[in-house]
């Protein structure tokens, strides 16, 4: 609750970093998932599994889904007729 926010932030940009980057911060929050539940990387548990139990979507889901929210909002129309 704390921490995502902050990895999130600010995800329209976020939404424009490279590839590798995204998994850089996946790998973040993979690790703190990790930490929080106390599964150690030895115990070869699979993180997709691990996100839908906890009903958490991957970092670069959840951006992406977020950013194109924003994007779409109807009532933030940039469209300025001339």
């Amino acid at each position: 609750t704390i921490i995502r926010p902050i990895l999130e932030y600010p995800y329209t940009t976020l939404s424009k970093i490279s590839n590798k980057s995204k998994m850089r911060l996946q790998v973040v929050q993979n690790d703190g998932i990790r930490f929080v539940k106390n599964i150690k990387r030895s115990d070869r548990k699979n993180m997709k599994t691990i996100h839908e139990e906890l009903k958490l979507e991957p970092l670069n889901v959840r951006v992406d889904r977020l950013s194109n929210k924003i994007i779409n909002f109807p009532e933030f129309d940039l469209h300025i007729p001339l």
